[in-house]
């Protein structure tokens, strides 16, 4: 790992790697925060089917 970049070096990185490996973090924390926010809104019953009816009281 390498050490933190001082102060005056963090608005620009040194390599284009290393913007690149943010690049792929943030994409991966998109999908995943995305991931997670549709499987807490599948564990409730939707309101769009039945408005908070219980799925085996939609026949």
């Amino acid at each position: 790992m390498t050490p933190p970049a001082p102060p005056t070096q963090h608005r620009r990185p040194p390599s284009r790697r290393n913007s690149i490996n943010i690049h792929k973090a943030l994409l991966i924390l998109l999908l995943g925060g995305t991931a997670a926010v549709h499987a807490i809104l599948r564990r409730p019953t939707p309101r769009r089917r039945g408005h908070g009816v219980p799925f085996h009281a939609n026949g």
